[in-house]
């Protein structure tokens, strides 16, 4: 399966980028992974950043993606990064992978990178928390087992709130969250199968 061959080069995302970069990182770990995807395969492999929307009406309702990983002129893979809504996210990537539209029919594979968002908790209780989500991965697991041969896969991105006094990052609170590690999961067939570490600060 083609996720399956993904899923193992997923070490090589210049995760080190992800770690160095602090706040609202949205735009760059779309950024990295787009990267990622055009350097396995230059001559082949391109993105769409900004992706299309797929279906009709208001454009909650069109499911407009972060991108979509191309390959020989056709999607394959559809991309969403996402800090907040996890389940509102992952019911797009269900409308990619279960449309008819001519268009997307190629998509073989979704990408799901969850982050910490923001800091909860009070004193020394402050911390960002853990993306990893069993609701969302339930729903994860529902969406795979009805759509044979497709896979989705779940990169966790981790932070650790580290209090900083002085320097530019003390201007703002979201500054202090440092990516301390990213997780892979793959889903297929409504299971589970594989899960490594991508990323570890030292």
């Amino acid at each position: 399966m083609l996720a399956t061959q993904i899923f193992s080069q997923l070490d090589k995302v210049r995760w080190h980028i992800a770690e160095k970069t602090f706040g609202n990182d949205h735009s760059t770990l779309i950024g990295i992974l787009v990267d990622w995807w055009i350097s396995m395969s230059q001559e082949t492999h391109f993105a769409l950043e900004g992706g299309p929307g797929i279906g009709a009406g208001p454009q909650e309702h069109r499911g407009q993606c972060d991108a979509l990983f191309c390959s020989d002129g056709k999607p394959i893979g559809v991309l969403e990064v996402e800090g907040t809504r996890y389940q509102y996210t992952i019911d797009k990537l269900r409308r990619f992978l279960t449309t008819t539209d001519d268009d997307y029919r190629d998509i073989e594979f979704g990408m799901l990178l969850l982050y910490a968002y923001e800091p909860t908790g009070k004193g020394n209780s402050r911390h960002f928390s853990s993306p990893d989500n069993d609701k969302a991965f339930e729903q994860i697991k529902t969406i795979t087992g009805t759509c044979p041969g497709k896979a989705i896969i779940v990169l966790l991105l981790e932070k650790v709130y580290i209090r900083q006094n002085t320097g530019i990052r003390s201007k703002n609170e979201y500054y202090f969250g440092e990516p301390s590690k990213v997780s892979g999961l793959l889903f297929v067939g409504g299971l589970c199968s594989q899960r490594r570490v991508l990323m570890s600060a030292k």
